[in-house]
């Protein structure tokens, strides 16, 4: 029950994975550099990227996917946020009174990290632009220059495991930003519903993950 994990619980689980997937030391200690960086700025936001990529990965899992896919879903649900080590504090402190310039503000975090992770696994970067374009008011308008020249087959495969990214990250969000406004209403039987509504494209597979005890409602 990834929800429930946190703190050394959530870093424990990353390892587990990381040994199981056989992802070595050089690139470990990358990723967790990374993190660090967004660990050290703000917490709730570092948590939420472990259990997002930990998410992504069993979410490739329950689709049968190769070891190297579950591989690039962990490292991009890990790092989808890091470029929020940047973002100041007031911005992801902020409850209520969201404005326009907030949003402006949290829209650069995708490009951020994208920059942050290209240069170590560009094709985990590639991927992470995509957690935010599949939503009705998506973002990046513009991706910027691949660092790497991809076949067409690749791209879609990047596209898609964005999508998939995007239901972790979005089911995350959900529940978390719920538990930080304290909002008994927002149930997650409620949580549920949105989630099958706001991302009709993949209603079978979000139905599917609720199903396998993936997501939880």
């Amino acid at each position: 029950m990834l929800r429930q994990l946190t703190g050394q619980r959530l870093a424990t689980a990353v390892e587990e994975s990381f040994t199981e997937l056989g992802v070595g030391q050089n690139v470990r200690a990358t990723i967790e550099r990374l993190l660090a960086a967004l660990q050290n700025h703000y917490g709730p936001t570092y948590e939420h990227c472990l259990r997002v990529g930990l998410s992504s990965r069993k979410i490739a899992q329950h689709l049968n996917h190769s070891a190297h896919a579950q591989t690039l879903l962990l490292f991009s649900g890990l790092l989808h946020d890091a470029g929020k080590a940047l973002t100041p504090l007031e911005v992801l402190e902020c409850k209520h009174d969201w404005t326009a310039d907030f949003q402006h503000i949290i829209k650069r975090h995708v490009k951020d990290g994208y920059r942050m992770v290209v240069p170590h696994l560009p094709m985990a970067a590639a991927i992470l632009l995509w957690h935010h374009r599949f939503q009705p008011d998506p973002y990046p308008e513009h991706f910027p220059a691949s660092a790497k020249r991809y076949s067409v087959k690749t791209q879609a495969r990047i596209k898609r495991y964005g999508r998939l990214l995007a239901l972790a990250d979005f089911y995350d969000a959900a529940h978390r930003k719920n538990e930080r406004n304290g909002d008994a209403r927002v149930t997650d039987a409620a949580i549920k519903e949105r989630m099958l509504l706001q991302n009709e494209d993949e209603r079978p597979l979000v139905a599917a993950l609720y199903d396998a005890g993936i997501f939880l409602g």
